[in-house]
């Protein structure tokens, strides 16, 4: 697999010349994604496209232009699922804490649970995950013993 995170610099060369190579390589997978708008406005954010090599040696094309609700109980549009050639399901969110430059809005991609609608952390959501979870558990402890010492 290859993902492509289009700049304003290379985005032309990442929807063409890179797409050959990727073919010439038999890379299965080929991904290309802006964070924010780089490019012309047929490509401008939220903006997803795979490449699927088939048996023929050409590639099947796959976009998405939604950005996933993590709130919704209803994944299937916003999601393309590649998970017959990796164990993860494509989407794109918006990043509400932070903006690009000029204002312009910040985009990712995000690896789903092939399986259920539930998204993949990086390492670092993992920790800061666990840390608020231990957070929580000692918050409830400190009131706990609190209650205790009231008593």
């Amino acid at each position: 697999m290859a993902i492509n995170i289009l700049s304003k610099s290379t985005w032309r060369s990442d929807l063409a010349e890179k797409l050959d190579f990727c073919r010439i390589l038999k890379i299965p997978l080929y991904i290309v994604f802006p964070a924010f708008h780089v490019a012309i406005d047929i490509y401008k954010p939220p903006f997803l496209r795979a490449y699927v090599l088939q048996e023929n040696n050409e590639y099947k094309m796959i976009e998405l232009r939604k950005t996933l609700e993590i709130e919704s109980d209803k994944w299937e549009e916003d999601i393309i699922d590649v998970s017959e050639l990796v164990p993860f399901r494509l989407g794109i969110i918006k990043r509400k804490e932070q903006k690009h430059q000029g204002g312009l809005s910040l985009y990712r991609l995000v690896l789903l649970d092939p399986k259920k609608d539930e998204l993949l952390l990086t390492k670092n959501e993992k920790t800061i995950k666990e840390k608020e979870k231990t957070i929580q558990r000692l918050e409830e402890e400190n009131k706990m013993l609190k209650e205790k010492l009231k008593e």
